[in-house]
């Protein structure tokens, strides 16, 4: 049996930095991560690849949606199929911010995977202040909660203690007896594959597109403007719920991150693909935000 570990959250709650922690952590042993991304540009699974993790990307929809499990489950099988022919210590799945995790195990049961993998922890990642804001108005992170074994909570370095204690009261409420772990950049301990528990399969198949959610692309193919940039990104205000991508500024390529605040951008690792921003923001308002961000990117860094 090969075991599973699955990594839910929001967007920009810290699943890809999680995951590094994993593989840190991990060393010794030899993991598949299978990255799952609700756009149709693979950012996260660029960056981990080009920093040696054994990746699989599949991005455009989420893996738990009618429009995407065919190709999920196509991968498990060819998953099971390479570990037959070499040694597999464990897989570690990466669920797109939108995901509802509840359905693993229904999925697994119904495509007789469960004789090939054992899910042995649902950890999800929590945003402390996106959390409080963002529960009652997208039933995804609570979703995500109820699945959960381990609690993340991730960044509070960010969140006031009086913010970090009534998340932490909201997810233990949610989901009694999970783990709930505080945590800065995703730093803590917890094995990704401890002894599989009997689970009951629960949960459905989501809709292919979820109209509380819009994506897209720009392409950044000469330089961006970092300081108009983070005016954009703060006039989209909460209709802008995520922001990442590769972009050339100041001469270099760096990585731009931003969900819920001001981007974090950092010099990038060697990536290869195209250099571009990809965005995820609230249904309706794709027209509104788009325009602010393309500005930044049509002036010369």
């Amino acid at each position: 049996m090969i075991p599973l570990c699955l990594v839910a959250g929001f967007l920009g709650s810290g699943k890809t930095t999680l995951l590094r922690r994993i593989a840190t952590a991990n060393r010794g042993r030899r993991l598949l991560f299978l990255v799952n991304e609700f756009s149709s540009s693979d950012i996260d699974g660029r960056t981990l690849a080009a920093e040696g993790l054994d990746v699989i990307a599949l991005p455009g929809g989420s893996i738990f949606c009618r429009c995407l499990v065919t190709q999920f489950i196509g991968q498990l099988d060819a998953i099971a199929a390479r570990a037959a022919a070499g040694p597999l210590d464990g897989v570690v799945i990466e669920a797109s911010g939108m995901a509802d995790p509840r359905v693993i195990v229904r999925l697994l049961v119904e495509t007789r995977l469960d004789a090939r993998y054992a899910l042995a922890r649902v950890i999800a990642v929590a945003d402390p202040v996106r959390l409080l804001k963002l529960v009652r108005t997208l039933p995804a992170i609570r979703a995500q909660l109820e699945a959960a074994d381990v609690v993340v909570l991730n960044k509070c370095d960010l969140a006031p203690p009086a913010v970090c204690d009534e998340a932490e009261a909201l997810a233990r409420g949610v989901r009694p007896g999970a783990e709930v772990l505080r945590a800065v950049r995703a730093e803590v301990e917890v094995d990704p594959f401890p002894p599989a528990p009997g689970r009951e399969p629960a949960g459905e198949y989501a809709a292919c597109r979820d109209p509380a959610f819009e994506t897209f692309r720009i392409g950044c193919p000469g330089g961006v403007d970092v300081a108009r940039l983070a005016a954009a990104v703060a006039a989209a205000g909460d209709d802008l719920h995520r922001l990442k991508g590769f972009v050339r500024s100041g001469g270099r390529v760096v990585s731009v991150q931003a969900a819920g605040g001001a981007p974090e951008i950092v010099r990038a690792p060697d990536v290869a693909g195209a250099l571009e921003l990809v965005c995820i923001v609230r249904g309706g308002t794709a027209d509104r935000v788009r325009p602010l961000l393309e500005a930044s990117v049509d002036a010369s860094a």
